[in-house]
Order: structure tokens, then C-alpha cells, then sequence
């Protein structure tokens, strides 16, 4: 679904008429809400990761040279594959303890992040910016998201709280689905 779509089942939620003038509107709002649940699922469950090689300098690189925004770093190795201890500075400095010039950086990033520069219109071309890029499945957790926040700035907490509750257990199924599973360890001498 992109936002146009995302937008029409935001306003069924709300109970409010599928035209251009609610569109405009909240489409605002609606999109603030999208991305407030989109920054939450690619942080957490739903993590895209890259690798790159980065040049340091003076043993550290700022974190604006990396080629996707960062949400957080997995690994930090040498070009031959050792890992490397690494420490994140003040201003967004990443010093890397080693004497490479080279390193070989993975990280999770962020996808950019929704728009919606006119509601009224649907845009013929799914892209990164109208379209988020988890499973279709999933989308309908931007609308029921929108219409927990619209209900929630009404101060309606029933209908608020009803929406919540359904991103909530959609976003626990996205976790299950995708998010890291946990190892156990089993001692069978004790």
C-alpha cells in the first residue's frame, strides 16, 4: 500500500469522509504518524542491514560518511575479516582501535522516510518515500498507528486505546515474524 491507500484506511478508521478535503487535511499528520511507526519497526523488529568500507582518518570516521542513515552498528572489522573494537565520540565520531585505514563497517539503517507531498494524489509509481518496504501484509500498522494518534489528540482513549491495542499485536506479529530469535543454551551435565 502507499500513503494515498494508508491515507483512505487512516480516515475509514477515524470515521471521517474519504475526500480530498479530509486528505489535505490530515495528511500531515497522518504521514508524522506513519513514519513515528516506521522509525519504531526498522529499529526494532524489522531491521535492514548494509555493509561498506569506510576510510579513517586518524583512527575514526563521522558516522555522515556512511551511505544510509544509522540506526546501529553490528560489526566493525579489518578488510581481512578481524573484528575491531570501536567507541562512539561526542560528535558523532566513531573511533575505530586500530592501526587500518580501511575497515569494512555493517550497521542497520533506515530507509528514507515517508512523504506525502499531496495527499489528494495517488502517485502512479510505488517508491521508497510513498511506499514503506515492509511486507504488504504488514502496512495496515500505519493506518491503525494514524488512527490510535488522531483518536489519542480527540482524547476519545476508548477508540484510542482500541487502535493501540490492534498496531500493537500487529507489531508483536512483525517481531515474531522478523525479528532476532533468541538462543538458548541448555547445560545437560547440571
Amino acid at each position: 500500500m502507499n500513503i494515498y491507500t494508508l491515507d483512505t484506511l487512516s480516515l475509514q478508521y477515524i470515521r471521517r469522509p474519504v475526500d480530498d478535503n479530509a486528505r489535505k487535511e490530515l495528511g500531515e499528520f497522518f504521514c508524522l504518524a506513519y513514519n513515528e511507526i516506521y522509525r519504531r519497526i526498522m529499529s526494532e523488529p524489522y531491521k535492514l542491514s548494509t555493509s561498506q568500507t569506510v576510510k579513517l582518518e586518524n583512527g575514526a570516521f563521522k558516522i555522515e560518511q556512511l551511505s544510509r542513515p544509522l540506526i546501529r552498528i553490528k560489526r566493525i572489522t579489518t578488510l581481512k575479516n578481524l573484528k575491531l573494537m570501536w567507541e562512539r565520540g561526542d560528535d558523532d565520531m566513531i573511533t575505530v582501535h586500530t592501526h587500518e585505514s580501511d575497515i569494512a563497517i555493517s550497521y542497520y539503517y533506515m530507509p528514507p522516510l515517508l512523504k506525502n507531498e499531496d495527499p489528494t494524489k495517488m502517485p502512479l509509481v510505488p517508491t521508497n518515500d510513498n511506499t514503506p518496504i515492509i511486507p504488504e501484509e504488514y502496512h495496515n500498522i500505519f493506518s491503525l498507528w494514524a488512527a490510535y494518534r488522531y483518536m489519542h489528540s480527540r482524547r476519545k482513549s476508548e477508540d484510542a486505546n482500541y487502535y493501540y491495542e490492534m498496531a500493537m499485536e500487529l507489531f508483536g506479529k512483525i517481531k515474531n515474524d522478523y525479528g532476532e530469535k533468541t538462543k538458548f543454551k541448555v547445560n545437560y551435565l547440571e
